[in-house]
């Protein structure tokens, strides 16, 4: 469709709803991208999404605690092994019980976890599809000795 004159069409109007409130008092058109827009960027001005991150990063770091959910099932079955010292899989019974109850029980639940995985790839038949399958004995040998020494 030609434009009025028959020139090319009109770039079609994209207003902007959710704009910085730099680009407001400037009465110019905010492209509403994070963390600062092009605008302040181009005149080297604070952008007010800049505050807004910030606010989002605090939150995130008020928790140091890593996000490892578990059904209830697992996490008693981590506890009690911190606790005994007995490995929930039988391939972890080469260890020696004393290590299990040095750990704490995020590093358990993250040894659980990939443990877990690999045995359910090796079941599978998917071992060689990740070196975690293939090379976890080893790694838990080298953490574990280091643990102990």
């Amino acid at each position: 469709m030609a434009g009025p004159g028959g020139g090319p069409p009109r770039k079609s109007h994209t207003k902007s709803r959710f704009g910085c409130k730099t680009c407001k008092r400037r009465h110019i058109r905010c492209d509403e991208t994070f963390p600062q827009c092009r605008n302040c960027t181009k005149h080297n001005c604070r952008c007010d999404y800049m505050d807004v991150a910030t606010v989002h990063d605090d939150a995130s770091s008020m928790r140091n605690v890593p996000d490892l959910l578990m059904s209830a099932e697992i996490e008693m079955e981590i506890k009690n092994w911190q606790f005994t010292g007995v490995a929930p899989f039988a391939e972890l019974l080469q260890f020696p019980r004393t290590c299990w109850t040095k750990l704490s029980l995020t590093d358990l639940r993250l040894i659980h976890h990939i443990v877990g995985l690999s045995i359910d790839l090796q079941r599978r038949g998917l071992a060689s599809c990740t070196i975690w399958a293939q090379k976890m004995p080893t790694f838990l040998a080298i953490a574990i000795a280091n643990i102990l020494s």
